[in-house]
């Protein structure tokens, strides 16, 4: 008799079930509700019995097939309004379907702004990588440390409310709060990740330029560890910015550590840059060739000659440059210049040598500012001036080199500790701390014996033109 019963029960149950469809009257829904609250209590009825377990099966088969029309239930009848009158137990899950949510014209379109956001995500992370690797170099400082917090828990925020349940119901709450409706969650997203992707963007753009003008201004003052780190985060922020390949190789040199800032300029050469031709061809004036032992004074005046061709091809047409740019235009041609004449002097091509330290100081002469480095062509051409026996113009040059000249590098000034004329009344501040106690104590030896042998060459010799004597 119970197993009849069980049967119609069931039965019932699966055939209101069957017919539902989207033309089902709310009456009919009813029904299979209904029908469902008779099976609740069949089941209460029936635990523990013989055929329990096959009873079970049957419902569990009929109740998927129920939770697959939840949304349509939920349409025909007014659950809320019923479930107050009936206060059915929770465990009656069919009084609880919700309808579908109506979707807006806005959330059609939270595809596009994923993507956007997804995109936004991705390119905040790689600048902040590369940020956070310029930063690093040398240590974090607590403001650096802040901002990298700041950036990374911006991050994680929109990481996380984009990518998890709990994330997404903390930023509708957050948006709720600031009275902003649910659904404008994947805009917010987006336009937080947008925000997110701009500050960063701002900071990888303008870094370089701080980290560069950082670095110059510790390389004037003589803080050669200070320029290097400054220099070497500028670097790993912006690779392909051939200005901090130059600066850092300018730092390495003027300590003499030329083969790492032959590294460096070879980087700025190979990018066409004429003042990393200038300086690579400058650094070859002192490297010794590991494998021949000897300098390669004809592979450095290559460079300079190029250096000084791009420079002369670049002042054709100074006009559409801008006032600074002009102003480093004159400095280059100064210095690929002083640099090729210095060459051809190593080489002992005096004459030729002659002819482009002339031009150096005529570039030199329209430098306004004391820039370091600047005055040393005066001191070559002496130099020059002595070789052909020009003895008075030679005397002539060198004062002016003793008033004017700034050697740039460590090889600069152990050039006058060599040549030991007056060397010790020349400016050398900008490379002091490159300078141990035992070259210093060098240089004062060198410097007392070339003195007296200095004076005696002028004193014997005499001009041999008028053109000379002036």
């Amino acid at each position: 008799m119970k197993n009849d019963i069980s049967q119609t029960i069931l039965f019932r149950y699966a055939d209101h079930l069957k017919n539902i469809n989207t033309a089902s009257t709310e009456q009919e829904v009813l029904d299979i509700l209904a029908a469902r609250d008779a099976v609740q209590t069949l089941l209460a009825e029936q635990e523990g019995s013989e055929h329990f377990g096959t009873l079970l099966t049957e419902i569990n088969k009929l109740d998927q097939q129920l939770r697959t029309q939840g949304e349509l239930v939920a349409a025909k009848v007014d659950l809320p309004a019923i479930r107050t009158g009936r206060c059915p137990d929770d465990t009656a899950w069919w009084w609880y379907f919700e309808p579908a949510q109506k979707k807006s014209a806005w959330d059609r379109l939270d595809w596009l702004w994923n993507s956007i956001m997804a995109g936004a995500l991705a390119l905040t992370v790689s600048f902040m990588m590369q940020i956070f690797q310029a930063l690093s170099v040398g240590g974090l400082s607590w403001g650096e440390t802040f901002a990298t917090i700041a950036q990374g828990g911006g991050l994680a925020l929109v990481g996380s409310g984009a990518l998890t349940d709990s994330g997404k119901n903390r930023v509708s709450q957050v948006l709720a709060n600031l009275g902003i409706k649910g659904i404008y969650l994947a805009e917010a997203l987006c336009a937080i990740a947008l925000i997110l992707l701009a500050i960063v963007y701002t900071g990888h753009t303008m870094l370089p330029n701080y980290f560069y003008k950082q670095g110059e201004s510790f390389y004037e003052k003589s803080n050669l560890t200070g320029a290097a780190l400054k220099f070497e985060q500028g670097i790993q922020i912006n690779p392909d910015d051939a200005r901090f390949n130059l600066s850092l190789g300018k730092v390495h040199e003027s300590i003499g550590n030329l083969d790492a800032s032959l590294v460096q300029y070879k980087i700025a050469a190979g990018a066409g840059d004429p003042w990393g031709l200038n300086n690579l061809g400058r650094v070859l004036l002192f490297w010794v060739d590991p494998n021949l032992l000897k300098r390669k004074l004809d592979l450095a005046e290559s460079y300079l000659r190029m250096a000084l061709q791009r420079a002369e091809t670049l002042a054709a047409d100074k006009g559409a440059l801008s006032d600074q740019k002009q102003s480093d235009l004159v400095d280059l041609l100064y210095q690929t210049n002083r640099n090729l004449g210095w060459a051809l002097l190593e080489q002992k091509k005096y004459k030729d040598a002659e002819s482009y330290l002339r031009n150096a100081i005529s570039w030199d002469k329209q430098i306004t500012h004391d820039q370091i480095g600047g005055g040393m062509a005066y001191c070559l051409l002496s130099e020059a001036y002595r070789h052909t026996e020009q003895a008075v113009l030679a005397d002539k040059n060198w004062k002016k080199c003793i008033k004017k000249a700034r050697p740039e590098t460590i090889f600069e000034y152990k050039w006058f500790m060599e040549k030991g004329n007056s060397a010790d009344q020349i400016y050398t501040t900008s490379i002091v701390d490159g300078i141990t106690e035992e070259e210093f104590k060098d240089f004062l030896t060198k410097k007392a014996q070339a003195t007296q042998s200095n004076k005696k060459y002028i004193s014997n010799t005499a001009p041999e033109t008028k053109e000379e004597a002036q």
